[in-house]
């Protein structure tokens, strides 16, 4: 896998397994969102954690959900069993005798250095998720989903014979760029409404892959809302994603702001409020454009 930080977050988590009922193991993951999904370890966005407030098989104990990803350099059916059988042996997760992945996404719709209008794009994403099909029925991973996928390359997975549908699509999604229809980028989710695929936003902040996106927190209808509420902009960000029914996994390695970005659940923004927001839809994106691809 090209995402660096499998092998750290496996072992901290096995760790963590082990001390959960003590003190540490609550430093150290609780503030991780109990329903809001949020990075662990860093170099990459390709594992998350979230503490769960029901553990499978473990009554009411808390536990760690992992999700990993099958880089656009992985793509085909044998590219992505190897993937996932480098990831599990990284992560302990998902081999004889271990719990099953929670969830693996496709990263990207398409396989890396072709040209995007190639038809190899639409040929490989087919048996990509036949693999991962293949990864559920043996009970390997719990779900499957996609990441950075429009409407035209989900529509292309069912029509080629797609048996289970993608548990969620990943995709940046802010103010900015939120696909509400009569919007410049609505029609890129509208297979995604219409077949009921939640959304899970990254980049919920307006940050982007270069580090960009500090506009949208400085935005004067952003900072008008934050004094209104008395939140700070990246909480009123947060739950304008909530209120929009986006699963927001915003990505600090800073232990205030990842304690910060879990408390938008006693606050609400009213429908003026997010009027205002959603009148900033542009389109603009900070990260990857897959409209393109094939």
């Amino acid at each position: 896998s090209i995402y660096k930080n499998e092998e750290v977050v496996g072992e901290v988590v096995q760790q963590w397994e082990l001390e959960q009922q003590t003190a540490l193991a609550s430093d150290r993951l609780e503030t991780s969102g109990c329903g809001m999904g949020c990075q662990v370890g860093g170099g990459g966005q390709t594992v998350e954690g979230k503490l769960k407030e029901t553990g499978e098989g473990k009554g009411d104990e808390p536990r760690v959900f992992l999700t990993s990803k099958v880089s656009p350099y992985e793509m085909g059916y044998d590219g992505v069993m190897a993937a996932f059988g480098r990831t599990s042996e990284k992560l302990k997760r998902g081999r004889d005798g271990e719990a099953p992945l929670d969830l693996y996404l496709l990263h990207w719709p398409g396989v890396a250095r072709k040209r995007h209008e190639s038809p190899v794009h639409r040929q490989t994403r087919r048996e990509s998720w036949r693999a991962m099909e293949t990864l559920v029925r043996e009970g390997r991973v719990r779900s499957i989903g996609v990441s950075n996928f429009c409407s035209h390359h989900i529509e292309t997975l069912m029509e080629d014979g797609a048996e289970i549908l993608p548990a969620l699509n990943q995709v940046e999604a802010h103010p900015l760029c939120a696909y509400s229809v009569g919007t410049p980028r609505g029609p890129q989710m509208e297979a995604a409404r219409r077949l009921g695929i939640p959304i899970q936003a990254y980049a919920s902040l307006g940050g982007g892959a270069e580090g960009g996106g500090g506009e949208l927190l400085q935005d004067p209808a952003v900072q008008k809302l934050a004094e209104e509420t008395g939140r700070s902009a990246a909480q009123v960000l947060l739950r304008w994603g909530l209120q929009r029914k986006f699963a927001v996994i915003p990505r600090s390695k800073t232990p205030e702001r990842i304690a910060a970005n879990i408390q938008v659940f006693d606050f609400e923004l009213s429908d003026a409020q997010m009027a205002s927001l959603d009148e900033l839809d542009t389109g603009q994106k900070f990260c990857w454009d897959a409209a393109t691809v094939v």
